[in-house]
């Protein structure tokens, strides 16, 4: 179980995009249009499938 949990908050902890803050721009750009409904095209058009769930996660979060 501990191995679980340490897999869970390594991957949503993780300061990627914060090392990378010139390839995110990009992507940040489409960000104010996830606010009128396109959030899962925001995921969808992301090369980075660590991205996309770390903005899940976020989500998913916020929300509950």
């Amino acid at each position: 179980m501990s191995k679980e949990s340490d897999t869970v908050l390594h991957g949503v902890t993780r300061p990627k995009p914060d090392l990378e803050p010139e390839s995110e721009p990009k992507r940040l750009k489409p960000e104010p249009e996830s606010e009128s409904g396109s959030e899962y095209s925001y995921d969808d058009d992301s090369d980075n499938e660590a991205d996309a769930l770390y903005l899940k996660t976020s989500r998913n979060l916020s929300c509950e």
